[in-house]
């Protein structure tokens, strides 16, 4: 230690509890953590959120029925049906292959 003196006679060695200077540094970590909390609240009175988009609305879905008499309604009500929809039918015979549309089932 004398040979650090010597050299450099400026430093000063540390006197004191360490933990002193511990809990200072602890206190200023809290009170900036409490400062910054405090700060956030007051941005978002003043700003708030903006609006978020309605829920969508539940319907239920759409109901199609087929006329048993017309040989071609079931054709029609697949071609005129979006998804979602419920097609029902009574013992309709087709009068000749349908072509499938994509999402019946």
């Amino acid at each position: 230690m004398l040979e650090a003196r010597s050299r450099h006679s400026i430093t000063r060695f540390r006197r004191g509890v360490r933990w002193k200077a511990g809990i200072s540094r602890l206190l200023w970590l809290l009170g900036g953590a409490i400062l910054g909390a405090a700060g956030w609240v007051q941005i978002e009175k003043l700003l708030p959120a903006p609006p978020t988009a309605p829920a969508a609305e539940i319907t239920t879905p759409h109901r199609i029925t087929v006329d048993a008499s017309d040989p071609h309604s079931l054709q029609t009500a697949v071609a005129a049906s979006h998804e979602g929809e419920i097609i029902q039918a009574q013992q309709v015979l087709m009068p000749a292959p349908s072509t499938s549309k994509t999402g019946l089932t």
